[in-house]
């Protein structure tokens, strides 16, 4: 088979597999992602204009006091093996949290394994936060996030905790999974990577 042919027929392939998770989803009464068009703006004015410049120290605590997120997590975790009954893939999961501290915990697959602590920079939570709310963490109906149990495990979960009310998690399938989960979880990765790590938990 050409090349070409091999690309469209796995093409086809993918949306016809799409195409009937939807439909699973649909007949399961589980909610399907709607379509969303979000504004994200260039240059963040208000209360996170701050992450446009760096932060003096003696102003952080009142841009903290500004942001509703009192943590944000993210869990990764692997496929159960069947063969060897061991996880598989990647395992890891990150917690920031709004007064700058952060933990780090590797499993398997990641180049940090166990517990590790560090220090999250201000204008770094606020970009994480500012994205949050533009995507409506901060609301009790955030539909971001897919889960079809049955053929595409669920793989990766966000936390968010507030001061006054319960924390909201929100969840994602693998391989056909929600795009904007997958951005958000590629933010705090980002932002994972600008803290220096060192081993042990939070202090």
């Amino acid at each position: 088979m050409r090349p070409w042919k091999s690309t469209r027929a796995m093409i086809a392939l993918s949306a016809a597999v799409t195409l009937a998770l939807v439909a699973v989803a649909q007949q399961s009464h589980i909610k399907v992602p709607k379509p969303s068009v979000i504004a994200i703006p260039a240059r963040p004015e208000g209360k996170y204009g701050f992450v446009s410049s760096l932060v003096q120290e003696q102003y952080a605590d009142g841009f903290r006091e500004k942001i509703p997120f009192e943590f944000i997590e993210l869990k990764q975790w692997g496929q159960f093996d069947p063969f060897t009954h061991e996880p598989g893939g990647t395992e890891y999961r990150i917690l920031l949290w709004r007064d700058g501290k952060a933990e780090y915990e590797g499993t398997t697959g990641v180049e940090k394994i166990g517990l590790h602590r560090g220090e999250v920079a201000i204008e770094e939570y606020g970009k994480l936060a500012l994205l949050l709310e533009l995507f409506g963490f901060d609301a009790e109906n955030c539909d971001v996030g897919f889960e079809v149990m049955v053929s595409h495990p669920v793989v990766a979960a966000i936390n968010v905790g507030f001061d006054k009310k319960d924390p909201m998690t929100r969840r994602n399938a693998n391989g056909y999974g929600d795009y904007r989960f997958w951005l958000i979880q590629s933010a705090i990765e980002n932002v994972a990577n600008t803290v220096i790590w060192k081993p042990g938990g939070r202090k």
